[in-house]
């Protein structure tokens, strides 16, 4: 596929001075310098080509094979995530692009390793001449919308949660999104902020900056993270007739560029909400521009891969339907302890959870959540997805912390689990074991058995297991999911011998540290 860096736009400067500024202010950033415990994650709609040279040419040829050669420069990378207001293919039919919608999000939460459960959409207020509205998602009710994603009842542009396992959502258009993560003297607060320009220009950022201090955030602790919005290059009015907006707004009066009266009443400009955004914040809140950190791409560039409001209001004959991506962000979060056995926070701190897919026992695909070492991590996520693929059937991915077995690895074995991290040491040491370091994998416990030679009798964990290689889920020397991770460095505990090991682990994978 042609780059998209290869053809340039028509007319579009890529990076104004304005961003040109942020992007110096952004090297000395907390990001930048210190990194930060809550990751900002954007899905992307497509890549490729630029969209007005693609349009243009589709638009000066009859040849349909000509016009499906430029439409392939473009490629859709995670499509829309709304389901609301027909957004999404324009060749589907409502029902069709909710369904398209659904799979695009939850997808994309897939391969971010995030459990749909975990997040709370934003539900923006949209009427932004009335005051902020604030929702503490910590004690109100919520629903979830037609992709299954819980949405608070009440709606707002200022939603903030305690919970560090909750994750802040939204699906803008060419908005900015402001999050925020501070200490207060109930803990760690995480906030999202949607600022469309109605909102910047009637205050939402002051409004803000009041909401934050009567939760008694410790200012000097703040980290703002401005996502992309529309430049003003790009996010174009033209024939707005509601008002002069300059002298309707003065106070924002530096967001609205190059403006000009075409007809009475009637006005041309562009926007740069997101410039806007990073300078009221630096000007307003009790931040300085290390707090702050804010994302200079343009999201409604022709050349940007995302996707929305029909990108700033121009139908593009390629890959122009109007569209919404995702922005959420999430907090490092450790596995939970074992309070009879709590782990290091060394050893915490390279734990990762990891979604996979695998399919039961009776042939339905499953979505889990296993723990790993993050260094591990792709292996193991490979691992199910060439489960999958296989067909090969798995009971159950668990986490050894559910409350079901509570770290208990008899009841593990017993319940035919998959799992991998569960804190433990070596018997007669003070070392973790491989488990207990993340670095192992069981799979389907009670068909692959844990066997102890005693005296001559081979004895299995859990009691009454027995091996027969003959039983869909069973590991054996040949099979592809072994001779998979063997080919990745992994041991595989059914190749240990009575003689050399005394024991023989069917269920058992490991990888040590180089």
């Amino acid at each position: 596929m042609e780059s998209h860096k290869s053809v340039e736009s028509h007319g579009f400067e890529t990076q104004p001075e304005r961003y040109k500024k942020i992007d110096e202010l952004n090297k000395h950033s907390f990001l930048v310098t210190e990194g930060s415990s809550l990751q900002v994650l954007q899905s992307l709609h497509s890549i490729g080509a630029p969209r007005d040279v693609l349009s243009e040419a589709i638009e000066s040829t009859d040849d349909p094979a000509v016009v499906d050669e430029l439409k392939e420069k473009r490629t859709v990378v995670n499509g829309n995530m709304s389901p609301l207001n027909g957004y999404g293919p324009s060749e589907l039919t409502p029902e069709q692009r909710i369904v398209d919608a659904k799979e695009n999000l939850h997808t994309f939460l897939y391969h971010q390793d995030i459990d749909p459960a975990d997040v709370r959409m934003l539900r923006p207020e949209r009427d932004y001449t009335t005051p902020l509205s604030v929702v503490n998602l910590d004690d109100t009710a919520l629903a979830p919308d037609d992709t299954g994603i819980l949405r608070p009842d009440k709606a707002g542009d200022l939603i903030y949660t305690y919970n560090p396992n909750i994750i802040l959502a939204a699906r803008p258009a060419d908005c900015p999104i402001a999050y925020v993560e501070a200490h207060t003297p109930k803990g760690v607060v995480t906030v999202l902020l949607h600022l469309a320009w109605m909102g910047v220009a009637h205050g939402y950022v002051q409004q803000a900056k009041k909401e934050l201090d009567n939760l008694g955030i410790d200012w000097e602790t703040a980290q703002v993270q401005i996502t992309a919005g529309g430049h003003a290059e790009t996010y174009t009015f033209e024939g707005f007739d509601k008002f002069n907006p300059v002298e309707e707004f003065p106070e924002s009066a530096s967001m609205f560029v190059n403006l000009q009266e075409t007809d009475k009443g009637k006005y041309n400009f562009g926007i740069d909400v997101a410039a806007e955004v990073y300078d009221q914040i630096i000007h307003t809140w009790d931040v300085t521009e290390h707090n702050v950190f804010a994302d200079t791409t343009d999201t409604t560039s022709p050349e940007s891969g995302y996707s929305s409001h029909s990108r700033a209001h121009k139908n593009y004959a390629v890959d122009g339907d109007n569209t919404r991506d995702l922005f959420l962000a999430k907090r490092e979060r450790f596995p939970k302890q074992n309070p009879n056995k709590p782990a290091p926070i060394e050893v915490l701190a390279d734990i990762k959870s990891v979604q996979v897919r695998y399919i039961d026992f009776n042939g339905e695909q499953q979505i889990g959540t296993i723990e790993t070492h993050k260094d591990l991590a792709a292996d193991v996520k490979e691992f199910f997805e060439k489960a999958v693929e296989l067909k090969f059937p798995i009971q159950h991915v668990v986490k050894s912390s559910d409350e079901k077995y509570a770290w208990d690895d008899d009841k593990l074995m017993a319940d035919n689990a998959t799992t991998a991290y569960n804190f433990r040491l070596i018997k007669g040491t003070d070392r973790p074991s491989q488990h207990g370091l993340g670095r192992a994998l069981d799979i389907n416990d009670a068909l692959n058995p844990y066997v102890r030679y005693v005296n001559g009798e081979a004895l299995t964990d859990p009691e009454g297991a027995v091996y027969d290689p003959s039983v869909p889920g069973t590991l054996t020397a040949d099979h592809p999911l072994v001779m998979f991770l063997k080919e990745r460095g992994w041991a595989w505990g059914g190749d240990w011998t009575e003689a050399e090991h005394g024991v023989t682990d069917y269920q058992h994978f490991d990888k040590k540290a180089i």
